[in-house]
């Protein structure tokens, strides 16, 4: 067998695994932490390349919104990854699995604010990482969130020597989105370290590069970080203006779920300025790109947000109108049955005159669930009936 005849069937195994986990994925997700590490180790079957590798995918996802369910996915990978059967052709793909699962681990813990726990895990990590040649940047990768929880734990310089190794690996491989990303955290960690002065002059020098490539792609990701970086540091109104600046470069350059996200960033902006109106279009705007574009789960999420800045704006006229034609238009959009259940709720709620706050957090807490349990049912809150 030739090197590329090998390298075709290793590739072919890994996708049949894939697709493989796939199928059995949705019923794992129904399981708890513990109850889903327990089957794995009970059926050998399921614990497989594949597999593993979409729990990581699930856990990434739900790591902004679901710290803690992501720590137990990662602990159920970082606990069975060691356990995978190893031959001579998967070795490396095996210790990588293993290595990512750590990093994730890492990131999850860092989540729930064990930093010194997350710190021992990207360690493991990046041991493993080591034993492959051509892994430096994966090993960037480790430094960056090793990065972050130092400056955390007020350990600036050797953060700093961290980040900035990371930067520049990022950049020999132009990797331009994380090497972003590293000089904003370099950034943040200069200024948290009180150097005011030295952050300033990253940002400018990130600003400068973009101008001279003329990369328009690459000044709106720097625009939209630097934006996060404002609000952070409560600078709402410079974070609207890099955020508004983010999205048109992202359109000029067709980078369209860039926009998107860009967009619904400048509405969170917008509302904490007190500019309600003008974040509830821009809202709208993102909800009609994220249908036109399939993602319905997004959309919906969405769509809640405008539901409560409704209600802050006190236009309740209109969230009858809109939750009226919410369940059909998500079903014209191909959402499933059960799910149009919690959209049904929600108009049902304006319809009695009752509607609020708590029933928007209902929402929006199921839709934000359906993301690890994809078949979950709609359960209305006692009291709350969606019409049939």
């Amino acid at each position: 067998m030739s090197a590329d005849e090998s390298l075709r069937d290793v590739e072919e195994k890994h996708n049949a695994s894939l697709a493989d986990a796939d199928r059995q994925l949705p019923a794992l997700l129904e399981l708890p932490g513990e109850t889903l590490l327990a089957e794995l180790e009970a059926r050998p079957e399921l614990r497989t390349v594949g597999m593993l590798q979409r729990l990581l995918d699930v856990a990434r996802t739900a790591l902004e919104r679901s710290p803690d369910r992501a720590l137990e996915l990662t602990s159920a990978v970082v606990a069975c990854a060691p356990k995978l059967v190893r031959t001579a052709s998967d070795t490396v793909i095996r210790r990588h699995l293993e290595a990512q699962a750590w990093k994730e681990h890492a990131r999850a813990l860092h989540g729930i604010g064990r930093a010194v726990d997350a710190r021992a895990a990207i360690t493991a990590a990046r041991e493993l990482f080591d034993r492959d040649a051509g892994s430096a940047w994966y090993v960037a990768t480790c430094d960056l969130v090793e990065a972050q929880l130092l400056g955390e734990l007020g350990e600036y310089d050797e953060a700093l020597a961290l980040v900035q190794s990371a930067g520049m690996n990022f950049a020999a491989h132009r990797d331009h989105e994380r090497y972003v990303d590293a000089r904003v955290v370099e950034i943040a960690i200069l200024w948290d370290a009180g150097d005011r002065d030295a952050a300033t002059e990253v940002w400018k020098e990130m600003a400068a590069t973009a101008r001279q490539r003329g990369d328009s792609a690459l000044t709106a990701r720097i625009n939209s970080k630097l934006a996060f970086f404002e609000l952070r540091e409560g600078s709402v109104e410079e974070a609207s203006r890099l955020f508004a600046s983010a999205v048109s470069a992202f359109e000029g350059a067709g980078y369209a779920a860039e926009a998107i996200e860009a967009r619904r960033s400048f509405a969170e902006a917008l509302a904490g300025r007190g500019r309600v109106h003008e974040a509830i279009s821009e809202l709208y705007k993102v909800r009609a790109q994220l249908l036109a574009r399939g993602a319905l789960l997004d959309a919906a999420l969405v769509s809640t947000d405008i539901l409560s800045l409704l209600l802050d704006a006190e236009r309740h006229g209109e969230i009858g109108r809109f939750t009226e034609t919410l369940a059909a238009t998500f079903f014209e959009a191909g959402m499933p049955a059960y799910v149009l259940k919690a959209m049904e709720y929600l108009h049902a709620a304006a319809a009695r005159g009752t509607f609020g706050y708590e029933d928007v957090g209902v929402a929006r807490e199921y839709f934000a669930d359906l993301r690890l349990q994809p078949t979950a049912v709609f359960t209305p809150p006692e009291g709350g009936v969606p019409r049939v």
